[in-house]
């Protein structure tokens, strides 16, 4: 029987490095990027000296106010998030092969037709396929909000062609009616504006 042999790889970087100083160099301090990966400012920070310790290198300048990427942290960064995607897009075509739906979809409704429709369904569509990772963001304003921070965006009214580019698609009409008691008019008289 042949013998197993082990190697151990000391990896310089992995996709989780990779991953996490791309959160760093997106954000404008560590406590912004902390906010992102969800973790401590002295978690990333520790990380952070961590990784300059593996790679033995400065990756960022640490000042009071704003973060700035030393020429390594830039390098690190570009290319980083070039393996990132293309990581990314190998899953995706492996899961597709699989029959399974994979990547990130950001979803953007109003707050109560949010709430009471669209939040149901993405729970539903998201237990049916759990690496597929959702965002909803509930919003009243999705006029001032960049078409970059959501792939669909589900809008109640008129968009009076603000969105030119976008492909839009009507699902529900939205009719409504004005309702009053039959005393209301005669109680509550209103003059008409011309």
């Amino acid at each position: 029987m042949p013998a197993a042999i082990w190697i151990k790889m000391n990896l310089m970087l992995t996709s989780d490095d990779l991953r996490f100083f791309h959160a760093v160099a997106a954000s404008r301090s560590l406590a912004a990027a902390a906010r992102i990966l969800n973790v401590s400012p002295p978690a990333v920070t520790q990380r952070l000296r961590t990784l300059e310790s593996r790679l033995k290198m400065q990756l960022i300048h640490r000042g009071r106010r704003l973060l700035t990427l030393t020429n390594e942290g830039e390098l690190l960064a570009r290319h980083g998030q070039g393996i990132i995607s293309s990581l990314a897009e190998l899953d995706s075509a492996l899961a597709q092969r699989r029959g399974e739906i994979v990547g990130q979809m950001r979803i953007m409704a109003p707050f109560g037709f949010g709430r009471r429709y669209v939040a149901p369904v993405v729970a539903d569509f998201r237990a049916r396929h759990p690496r597929l990772q959702m965002e909803l963001m509930l919003t009243d304003r999705l006029d001032r909000a960049s078409s970059d921070a959501w792939d669909i965006a589900i809008h109640v009214g008129d968009l009076n062609n603000t969105m030119p580019s976008l492909s839009m698609r009507r699902i529900a009409p939205n009719d409504r009616f004005l309702c009053a008691s039959p005393s209301y008019p005669r109680l509550h008289r209103t003059s008409r504006k011309r």
